[in-house]
């Protein structure tokens, strides 16, 4: 029962995201994020051996 409390009260609270709102995160957040994430996995596995 909490947990979906939770749930309401969050998307009650929170404004909906629109798809132009969603993808613009996407390239400006996400996409870089994950070329650094894949940099970071290449540099440790070179590292390790």
């Amino acid at each position: 029962f909490l947990l979906c409390s939770l749930q309401i009260l969050v998307r009650w609270t929170l404004p909906r995201f629109r798809w132009d709102q969603l993808l613009g995160f996407a390239w400006r957040f996400l996409l870089p994020l994950s070329i650094l994430n894949l940099v970071a996995t290449v540099a440790v596995v070179w590292a390790l051996g």
